[in-house]
């Protein structure tokens, strides 16, 4: 008997460690939300429901271009707050940029980490600054992933997630990396921006949500529960 349950409670810790791995897969394959803030590790005003663009939550940001340097601005309470769209307040009030990028070719790299490996994403990328945009100018515009425009105006604050906004598809490497590319085309002082990013995963398998996980989790526990409990009698 104590064999039997011997083999049950073996059963049920392997059976936890591969549910453990189906749940830190589902993270990864699951809509991902990051909000850019006013520093490179800051979590302060991050979006609620979102993840700060850390370098500790896997996201690390690198310049391009000689005299091209990464910066950070918040515009919470100054002239150029983006006080439209209320619901998406604190991702749109601060952002990183490459402070300089005003050359073809300039711009900043975003590596996120911790993904699905081989694995196509949707990607979509919010960009916008009430200061940065010359007056009477045609907007900024930066170039992502070599073929997708990314433009904003100063008139006009952002309404909803709708404006100023691109979407496109990449693919992460055999480590689980995807790696975003922001490069200037229009030639003011700077050019790339990023306010925040979303990632979804497009997979052909169908990974179990947690709640099921859990459900059966627990089925586990009860049946391992009432075998010792005929065991005692």
């Amino acid at each position: 008997m104590n064999c039997l349950l011997s083999r049950n409670l073996t059963a049920c810790i392997f059976g936890y460690l591969f549910l453990t791995a189906l749940v830190s897969e589902y993270s990864a394959a699951g809509v991902l939300l990051y909000d850019v803030n006013n520093g490179p590790d800051s979590t302060s005003k991050t979006q609620v429901g979102w993840t700060a663009a850390t370098s500790s939550n896997g996201v690390t940001f690198s310049a391009v271009g000689s005299d091209v340097s990464i910066a950070y601005r918040d515009r919470d309470g100054t002239a150029g707050e983006a006080s439209s769209d209320a619901t998406n307040f604190a991702m749109w009030n601060d952002f990183i940029f490459a402070n300089g990028s005003n050359l073809s070719g300039e711009g900043m790299n975003v590596e996120i980490t911790g993904l699905l490996v081989n694995t196509e994403y949707n990607v979509q990328l919010w960009a916008y600054d009430d200061l940065s945009d010359p007056v009477g100018s045609a907007g900024i515009t930066s170039q992502w992933n070599e073929a997708h425009n990314l433009t904003f105006l100063k008139t006009g604050d952002p309404s909803s997630l709708d404006d100023y906004t691109v979407t496109f598809t990449e693919t992460t490497d055999a480590n689980g990396m995807l790696q975003l590319r922001g490069r200037a085309v229009t030639t003011h002082a700077h050019n790339v921006f990023l306010n925040g990013f979303k990632l979804s995963a497009i997979t052909t398998s169908t990974v179990p949500e947690p709640g099921s996980l859990i459900v059966w989790s627990a089925f586990c526990v009860v049946r391992l529960c009432k075998r010792r409990s005929r065991a005692r009698k």
